[in-house]
């Protein structure tokens, strides 16, 4: 439970200080932006936040009776520009604001627009038009021209202001004009083509929409930025007789994905006040599928920047049914007067109550021979698997330029990268989207002086992915030709009954072969390294890079897969890598994609009548491990459901009485 509370607890301390959850516009009739146009500043590396004391944000000046309309109130700016520089001309970026009639801001008056830039972008000008709940996008309500741009805040007083009015409209698309421009000295592009700002900021990220050419005719794109953070857009409001002296607006709902009947569910949400002081008290509401369940009193909330993390321990009841349920959170009572409005957060989780051992930890490593800071993360994860003997490490290699290509890029690895990564260096964890995240892998640019604590971190978050239960077993069984270099793998298993429940029609089985020791160069912040060892590379990807479907038989399954290893590769430095995840989609592209269970084996272990020693012979199989019902290990029959592990890689469950 405490490792539980440790990383909800650390999400929320983060996601306070900035970090927030992405919301998804639905409906909308918007073309999506092809992956990748939108670039960052040239010298930016997914470089990892260690957790601690953040700065408060900065509160923009105001009078008593205006206040900020926008996806974040404050006066935070990006200090790296970010661009498309692909598609260079006029172009309208867009934040999305939303809007009801019962909100605070309906009826208020728009007075001016702020916008902030990393550079100038010469004359512009700003809109605001209406969204609809059909999904349409009517014509602008105000258009206003601006002579020039400077780096940081424009404010636009409106000549003409406009008076919100939320009857019939469910958002306002509101931003500006601009040229991009794609000015380059061959090999990277000018600070000029990277204006735009975006901030990880505000009760929830909200998609930046951009008018204009980007592959699919004229129109709005979803340019597909959340992981960035919201666009600075906002809109300065003043309301006669002001604004609500006390509001409490709840986001970043999030809990432990899976939990066993009887058992307390660990969940956290972040508390903004966004009224024009902050309150003595007030009172949550905890509910359980729609039922409240929990009153919460909060006597002298301790409010840091107008922001504070909530921790919630939820009882499940004994006889929760499989599969799953919803915990919601809602603001009752401010300073003891009840609350009529408000919004109310919500977070889905799963009820279980059967695992298999985990066999394996995936890590999936995207990292580049021409990533200054790569080197950082290769350096954690070595000291991360000194201290755990479960890691299935992966390094999947990509280029960093057209100009800049890794010696090690498969086409397969784009594959993969495309879906989990925003950038270099990274790492992804049993492939479980983390708290506060908008992409599967996470930085790993850890300050050398952070190592220890980045392991400690690392491994924690391995636990935490592991709340989610393993409901498959994987054996690997491969026979090798030394005449033919060919290698045949068959990879086998059983699955539980709540496998097609939680893993879905959209199970996959993917088969990596990985190799270690191979000398090349590696640049090294600034520096290059002529003979660095490059571990764990990925070689190739016997299956599709989304993983081939399951064809399951009664609970079971095998297949079986044959390739010939290059004449460069050494085979007694090889590896098999073999897991069961659910496949990426559209509908699903970042989230439950999580691996069930995974499964190595060295190449040099095979034989010509199979690899029969990475799972024990099978004519002295032993049991090697035994565990309970919820995957805890046992180090004797318990009574109830035992599930043991044989030394030939076979797991059977026996009820002891």
């Amino acid at each position: 439970m405490t490792m539980r509370k440790t990383l909800l607890a650390l999400a929320a301390v983060l996601l306070m200080a900035g970090g927030v959850s992405a919301q998804k516009v639905s409906g909308f009739k918007a073309m999506k932006a092809e992956v990748g146009i939108v670039e960052r500043q040239k010298g930016v590396a997914m470089k990892a936040e260690m957790p601690g004391k953040k700065k408060a944000p900065k509160k923009v000046q105001l009078a008593d009776n205006e206040m900020i309309y926008g996806n974040y109130a404050t006066d935070d700016i990006a200090t790296a520009g970010i661009g498309l520089p692909r598609y260079p001309g006029k172009l309208i970026a867009a934040t999305y604001l939303p809007i009801t009639e019962g909100s605070k801001f309906n009826g208020a008056t728009i007075k001016s627009i702020r916008f902030g830039l990393c550079c100038p972008v010469g004359a512009s000008r700003v809109f605001i038009y209406p969204y609809y709940p059909d999904g349409s996008v009517g014509a602008a309500l105000v258009s206003q021209d601006v002579e020039t741009t400077v780096a940081g805040w424009n404010t636009v007083e409106l000549t003409t202001p406009y008076a919100i009015d939320a009857k019939g409209v469910e958002a306002y698309f509101v931003g500006f004009e601009y040229t991009q421009v794609n000015t380059n000295n061959g090999q990277y592009y000018d600070d000029a083509c990277f204006p735009l700002s975006f901030v990880p900021a505000g009760t929830a990220i909200q998609s930046t929409f951009v008018y204009g050419n980007l592959g699919q005719g004229t129109g709005w794109y979803d340019i597909g930025a959340e992981s960035y953070g919201n666009l600075s857009v906002q809109c300065i409001v003043e309301k006669e007789g002001g604004f609500p002296l006390y509001d409490l607006q709840l986001g970043n709902m999030y809990s432990v994905p899976f939990v066993k009947p009887g058992k307390q569910l660990s969940y956290t949400a972040t508390i903004f006040s966004e009224g024009k002081e902050l309150p003595a008290s007030f009172t949550l509401g905890v509910a359980l599928d729609g039922k409240e369940v929990e009153i919460i009193p909060n006597a002298n909330p301790a409010f840091e920047g107008g922001a504070m993390s909530f921790e919630g321990m939820l009882d499940i009841p004994a006889d929760a049914t499989v599969g799953e349920h919803n915990v919601s959170l809602y603001v009752k009572e401010i300073n003891g007067e009840a609350v009529t409005t408000g919004n109310t957060v919500a977070v889905p989780f799963n009820v279980y109550v059967e695992s298999l051992p985990r066999q394996k930890q995936l890590v999936e490593h995207f990292t580049s021979q021409y990533c200054t800071y790569c080197p950082l993360g290769i350096n954690v994860l070595e000291k991360l698997v000194t201290t755990r003997n479960d890691i299935a490490w992966v390094s999947v290699h990509g280029d960093m330029s057209d100009q800049q290509k890794d010696m090690y890029t498969i086409t397969e690895g784009g594959y993969i990268a495309g879906f989990q990564t925003m950038g270099f260096p990274s790492a992804s964890f049993n492939r479980v989207l983390l708290p506060g995240e908008d992409a599967l892998a996470i930085g790993l640019g850890f300050d050398p002086s952070y190592t220890d604590y980045a392991v400690e971190y690392l491994s924690s978050i391995i636990d935490y992915t592991n709340e989610i239960p393993a409901l498959a077993s994987i054996k690997l069984d491969a026979k090798y030709d030394e005449a033919t270099r060919k290698l045949d793998i068959t990879v086998s298993g059983e699955t539980l009954e709540t496998f097609t429940q939680f893993v879905g029609n959209n199970a996959a089985l993917t088969v990596y072969l990985t190799e270690d020791g191979l000398v090349s160069k590696q640049l090294n912040q600034g520096r290059w390294i002529t003979n660095f060892t490059h571990d764990n590379v990925l070689r190739k990807v016997l299956t599709h890079p989304y993983g081939d479907d399951i064809q399951m038989n009664g609970g079971k399954y095998e297949k079986t897969y044959s390739t010939t290893l290059n004449s460069t590769w050494d085979k007694d430095k090889m590896h098999i890598v073999a897991f069961i995840s659910r496949k990426p989609a559209n509908e699903n592209l970042y989230d439950k994609l999580w691996v069930t269970n995974t499964e190595t084996a060295a190449v040099k272990d095979a034989t010509t009548t199979g690899i029969e020693n990475i799972a024990g012979n099978s004519a002295d199989v032993k049991e090697v491990a035994r565990y309970s019902a919820d995957g805890s290990r046992l180090t004797s029959p318990k009574k109830g459901l035992n599930i043991i592990k044989f030394s030939d890689g076979s797991i059977v469950k026996e009820i002891v009485k």
